[in-house]
């Protein structure tokens, strides 16, 4: 900030003006009335000189002498007139002699004194005229005239000497102004800095009031709005938090955009459902944050209507659905502009269980109802008569029996299924030898191994421990040991290891070497009822692997599986160093 512009610059500058003003009217007001005291003792003067002189008894004589000697005395000029005013002698000009002055000022008017122009001195005079006194001189004249400037010299240094007091007083008083503004400006200063400070966010700075009277009353009134600043912002602060504690703990997103469609909300859950980038922050635009046009189009028509709006959008890039519900915010007093919140709740979880269920339900019903028509064809043949014939009859009744083997082995995969998906058995998580564990399975599978004529290699397991469910776990092995045993062709040979990795956890692989699994079918071969090809479909229910993979996520872990068509599949379970409780 420039000097011109500071109270201190204007209180110095309207002292030093008014103290001017002030000597300039009273210098203007004393000398005045100095020249008119001083004048109007000239006019005194000249009318007593003019009566002395009238009287003097060289009148009668020698006149143009009398007239020199008196004017010498006077300082002025000394004319003698006849009663006719005729001009008999003069002491400045003798060429005026038998001039008539009847027509001047001095002789029409009845004043005793005249103020006026003598064209002889060329200068502003003070004229007086009396009548000779002297016996030997009657009807004579005597006219005195003395210059006022006789008066006014003095006036002249009167005004220097005011000047020169007027020049002292000018600056006493900006100096004066000078230091009581400085004072005054400190104070205000102190005042201003500290409300800096408040500005700033220092709300614990306090002013400590000063003198004058009103500075006092405005560092007080900083300091209270100070403190009404801090509560107010502690307040506020306790409820953002509040509000970002239930934004950042909800299940569901919430946005917040204004009609720009600038988002001024997001929080934590949204941003995972939009898979907002890296580099998206609040302030940038809805599209921004996806670009899905479902989204923004559901802002756009609840801003626009002023209304709710709801829809549930398909996000086919990120195999999503959200169900997500726009709700117009009333416009708040001091902000102006219109807002709206949408709220999203992911179901995409929904979507999947339903078409799960539907998927399930399809293929258990097919899966049933092969066995069920091979059942029901068997029985019908008994009854035409081939019950009559003990071979035949033997035979469909053996199949009869392998049908509903085959049922019954599918519903308990269900119900186990079902059972460790629903995770009411919970977890016996010990730590184990997996040596045993794998040992145990491997002597449920060997019967059907010899008669198969493969071979079962597990001196790959080292001597290793881990925390896990033992009977869980020894399904899931035999599981896999089962699905291997029927891609294996007479002659093959089983390799089933285990080791753990440098953050402790544990790999449990089954390698075959039979056909292997296509790479499209590789994401598939966990799901329920998923068969690849036909050596691997050939007498099972498509449940064996879903059991596999529910029973690693149950530890913790999960099931992959590495194949590559021609060169087997070897299927690995994965088991964390800490297992879920």
């Amino acid at each position: 900030m420039t000097f011109h512009w500071t109270l201190r610059f204007h209180i110095v500058v309207a002292s030093a003006i008014l103290s001017a003003l002030i000597v300039i009217a009273v210098s203007i007001f004393v000398i005045q009335d100095a020249e008119s005291r001083a004048l109007d003792l000239l006019d005194e003067r000249v009318a007593t000189q003019a009566e002395l002189a009238s009287g003097i008894s060289d009148l009668s004589g020698d006149q143009q002498r009398f007239v020199i000697r008196t004017a010498a005395t006077l300082g002025g000029r000394v004319t003698v007139l006849d009663s006719n005013n005729v001009i008999l002698a003069d002491s400045h000009d003798t060429s005026l002699v038998g001039v008539n002055y009847s027509g001047r000022a001095e002789f029409v008017s009845s004043d005793g004194t005249q103020r006026l122009n003598d064209p002889v001195l060329a200068t502003e005079v003070s004229v007086a005229v009396r009548p000779s006194i002297v016996l030997d001189a009657p009807g004579l004249q005597v006219r005195v005239v003395i210059p006022t400037s006789k008066a006014t010299d003095s006036i002249r240094s009167l005004r220097a000497e005011a000047a020169l007091g007027g020049i002292f007083v000018v600056v006493g008083s900006i100096v004066f102004a000078t230091l009581l503004s400085g004072r005054l400006t400190r104070s205000i200063g102190t005042v201003t800095q500290g409300a800096r400070l408040v500005a700033s966010g220092d709300l614990d700075h306090r002013l400590r009031p000063e003198p004058p009277q009103e500075v006092e009353q405005l560092a007080n009134a900083v300091n209270e709005m100070a403190a009404q600043l801090n509560g107010l912002l502690a307040r506020e602060s306790q409820e953002r938090n509040r509000l970002q504690s239930i934004l950042e703990s909800m299940s569901d997103g919430v946005i917040v955009v204004d009609e720009d469609r600038i988002v001024l909300l997001a929080n934590p859950v949204a941003r995972e459902m939009l898979e907002a980038p890296d580099d998206f922050v609040v302030g940038q635009p809805l599209y921004a944050l996806n670009r899905n046009y479902e989204l923004n189009q559901l802002a756009t028509e609840s801003l626009e209507a002023g209304e709710r709006r709801q829809s549930e959008i398909d996000f086919l890039d990120s195999r999503r659905f959200i169900y997500a519900i726009a709700i117009p915010l009333p416009e708040i007093r001091d902000i102006p502009g219109r807002r709206s919140m949408m709220i999203l709740r992911d179901t995409t979880d929904s979507h999947r269980l339903d078409i799960t269920r539907r998927e399930f339900v399809s293929n258990a019903s097919h899966e049933l109802r092969t066995p069920l028509t091979a059942i029901k064809a068997s029985v019908e043949t008994l009854q035409t008569g081939a019950i009559d014939n003990p071979e035949v009859a033997q035979e469909f009744l053996a199949r009869m029996a392998a049908d509903t083997e085959r049922m019954d082995i599918l519903i308990s995969e269900m119900l186990e299924l079902s059972r460790i998906e629903s995770g009411v058995e919970p977890l016996n998580i010990e730590v184990q030898s997996v040596r045993r564990i794998v040992q145990l399975a491997i002597n449920q599978i060997t019967p059907q191994a010899v008669n198969s004529g493969i071979d079962i290699d597990d001196s790959g397991i080292g001597d290793v421990s881990h925390g896990v469910d033992e009977l869980r776990i020894t399904e899931a092995i035999t599981n896999l040991l089962s699905n291997a045993l029927k891609a294996s062709t007479e002659g093959s040979k089983i390799t089933v290891t285990a080791w753990k990795e440098s953050d402790g956890s544990l790999i449990l692989s089954v390698r075959d070497e039979g056909e292997g699994i296509e790479a499209s079918d590789l994401p598939h071969v966990f799901e329920r009822f998923y068969k690849a090809d036909q050596s691997r479909s050939s007498g099972g229910s498509g449940l064996g692997l879903a059991i596999v993979r529910h029973i690693a996520e149950a530890q913790g872990g999960s099931a992959t599986v590495i194949s590559v068509p021609g060169e087997g599949a070897e299927f690995r379970i994965s088991l964390p160093s800490e297992s879920p409780a």
